[in-house]
């Protein structure tokens, strides 16, 4: 598919303001755009080219030397500047924010507080409300034309005489010819389902009162072969000088025809069609108290993985089996959907592009009723995938934002949507949300973290701890896992539970996990050099889910034993168990191929899958960890003693090393030795350390080969 490029100027008279925002967009992974980012530094450079008007979208400084954002976009208003304008201003400038909205601002973003994720949507979002405006507009302007042009049928409506005229194309989308149907109101009536009558009467009715702009209603209607199709009419009713309706005129679209309306890879309702369906919904709520709906907004968790790893053919076949799975937990028939006239699909699941879906369900009345359908929906996703001949797992964070009377438009509620939606996500995979006023702060709060993360590689604000790993029996040091930390200039150490969810969701985890990678075998290649008795000591890192996945790993690795001068045997990589069970087949090939330099490889929390006993042995594997969560409790006479000594003859069966994690008593270390494990780590040794204490513990030779004196 091809990507749609969009123009972005930016007005803004910093030069680094430029490069970051360049920056950001270029790092946006959209499957349907790409950004390209022109730059203007002053007021006659930006009036030019408001002039010319040839951008998709502007962003624009509040601050522009001595001039004022503000009077600047009213400028650019007064030039008739279609294209929507995202003011930048300043953190806690909320009336400056409510004056460019009240102006004319397509947004507002608080400079220095976005990602390129906010960026994106932001942009995506005005373009799209622009272009929707526009329409219509042109649509109540101009609906005569537009009906004979879309090859709809028109119809127009004398009120004063109830004489109806239907085009002959209004009655060819029924199956009649021109003669078969008469020019009477009750022809069009009669043949609406029973069902939707109710409300395509009430519809009328309230146009016709002047308490709707327009009638714009969907229903089904009887044709000639005795099916029933389903319509869209759109009207407007013509008023005179007292604002009495003395006509009204519009077409009427036969919706199984317009494929416009429809996604092309899954067939569901597409992004303007779902926004058409949520905007009788949002203005049916203004009306009619009793009516409720729910917009939920959905990303699959690990859908780029697939992708990136095993193809866009493969991503697509995944999307179609993800949307039947939305709409098979979402059927017309389940209670929790149904409402008074059922005039609308009670449930609307559209895909809004790439690995995103939004879904409109009517008569939900609360959130424990959302909640339900989204744990339904979760449950459904949870269920493996199986494509050709392949086992693939996925999961969705899911938005929801309750319909109420305070939205007036469409954008509102997509925008809560999205944000409870990435509430969500920051908790975890495979979660849901409903919004609530807060998640502004908190969202502002993770995305000043995000933020301060994508500079704290280069400001060397990451730092490496490390933690001895002993001979159970000697206690004698054989080497370290390196463990990351985040001193914040601000915050303080920040620990890797806080940032690591951050840097996996925007794939920040690549950069900093390669960093990791050579900072701890650089660092162990100086220790070897500098502490002869230390040589046979070796460090182990991490390797994330999307690492793994990343085809150049393999390269990015030898590249890095080449620089640092490292010995590959001294040098381990640990999975977790989950990422391994999740992706066994990519994991398999990338770890043979890691092994195959010499390195090491552990499998790190073992024991938390449940599922992996029997197919273990067909992994390339070196050492088991077992989990912390094990090792501190299996003296108590619960399961996890046998679980502990379950794991370690594993172990010796398949010739594999074994490593307890978590060891804090001499208890346990006496009952670890004594089942057979060799090696250990835990707080009764050490906890992780900084360089320099490591290298205090390395200089004392009482301290070269034993943590502690032997127990």
């Amino acid at each position: 598919m091809k990507r749609e490029c969009v123009n972005v100027l930016l007005i803004d008279d910093d030069a680094d303001d430029y490069l970051i925002t360049e920056s950001l967009l270029a790092d946006v992974k959209n499957p349907r755009l790409y950004f390209k980012v022109d730059w203007c530094s002053d007021y006659h450079e930006a009036i030019q080219a408001f002039h010319k008007d040839s951008y998709d979208v502007y962003l624009m400084d509040y601050h522009m030397g001595r001039y004022n954002g503000l009077d600047i976009l009213k400028e650019a208003l007064a030039l008739g500047v279609q294209k929507p304008i995202i003011m930048l201003t300043g953190l806690g400038d909320v009336e400056i924010d409510t004056k460019a909205i009240q102006a004319g601002a397509a947004d507002y973003l608080v400079k220095g507080q976005f990602s390129e994720d906010l960026l994106e949507r932001s942009i995506r979002h005005a373009m799209e409300r622009s272009q929707m405006q526009r329409a219509l507009k042109e649509s109540e302007e101009r609906y005569a034309l537009a009906a004979k042009g879309a090859n709809d049928g028109l119809w127009d409506w004398k009120l004063s005489t109830d004489e109806i005229y239907f085009s002959s194309r209004w009655k060819a989308m029924l199956g009649f010819a021109e003669l078969e149907l008469e020019n009477k109101l009750e022809t069009w009536l009669s043949r609406i389902h029973p069902d939707d009558i109710n409300w395509v009467q009430d519809a009328l009715d309230r146009h016709l009162k002047g308490e709707s702009n327009q009638l714009e209603i969907e229903y089904r209607m009887l044709a000639q072969d005795g099916q029933y199709r389903r319509m869209l009419a759109r009207g407007l009713a013509v008023r005179n000088a007292s604002g009495t309706a003395y006509r009204m005129t519009g077409w009427q679209t036969d919706l199984s025809t317009r494929v416009a309306s429809y996604d092309a890879l899954t067939s569901l309702p597409n992004r303007s069609l779902f926004f058409e369906r949520l905007n009788r919904a949002v203005e049916r709520k203004k009306w009619e108290d009793q009516f409720s709906y729910a917009v939920f907004f959905l990303d699959l968790d690990s859908f780029k993985m697939v992708n990136d790893s095993l193809g866009h053919a493969m991503g697509d076949a995944l999307l179609l089996e993800v949307s039947a799975r939305l709409e098979h937990s979402l059927r017309a028939s389940d209670s929790f959907i149904r409402f008074k006239h059922e005039s609308l699909s009670s449930s609307t699941v559209a895909r809004f592009g790439g690995d995103e879906f939004a879904i409109l369900l009517e008569g939900i009345h609360d959130h424990e009723a959302a909640c339900k359908v989204a744990e339904r929906i979760q449950q459904s996703l949870s269920q493996p995938f199986y494509l050709e001949g392949q086992q693939l797992f996925t999961s969705a964070s899911i938005g929801i934002a309750i319909g109420q009377e305070k939205y007036h438009c469409v954008e509102d509620i997509l925008r809560d949507s999205d944000i409870a939606m990435y509430s969500a996500k920051a908790n975890g995979k495979a979660r849901h949300a409903v919004f609530d006023a807060g998640m502004h702060g908190r969202i502002k709060v993770r995305l000043a973290l995000e933020t301060d993360l994508r500079s704290a590689l280069a400001k060397q604000e990451l730092k490496l701890y490390y933690q001895p790993i002993v001979e159970l029996e000697s206690s004698k040091l054989v080497g370290f896992e390196a463990l990351i930390r985040w001193q914040h200039p601000e915050k303080g150490l920040i620990s890797p539970d806080a940032f690591i969810p951050i840097a996996e969701e925007t794939g920040l985890i690549i950069p900093i996990g390669l960093w990791v990678i050579e900072e701890a075998a650089s660092q162990l290649k100086t220790w070897h050099a500098k502490h002869p008795h230390s040589k046979d000591l070796s460090v182990s890192v991490n390797l994330s889910s999307k690492q793994l996945a990343k085809h150049q790993l393999f390269d990015d690795i030898v590249n890095i034993l080449s620089r640092t001068g490292l010995d590959p045997k001294f040098l381990n990589f640990e999975v977790t168990e989950s990422t391994m069970l999740e992706h066994a087949d990519i994991a398999k090939s990338t770890l043979e191929q890691v092994r195959s330099l010499g390195c090491r490889v552990k499998i790190d929390d073992f024991g938390t899958g449940y599922s992996s006993l029997s197919r273990l042995h067909s992994m390339p594997l070196d050492v088991l960890k077992i989990d912390r969560s094990f090792v501190m409790n299996f003296l108590d006479g619960s399961e996890n003693a046998g679980i502990v000594e379950t794991i370690i003859r594993l172990a010796q069966t398949l010739k594999l090393e074994v490593v307890a994690e978590g060891i804090e008593t001499h208890d346990q270390l006496l009952r670890l030795r004594a089942l057979g494990c060799r090696l250990g780590q835990g707080y009764l040794f050490a906890s992780p350390k900084e360089v320099k204490l490591i290298e205090q513990l390395l200089s004392s030779d009482s301290f070269a080969m034993q943590v502690f004196s032997k127990v």
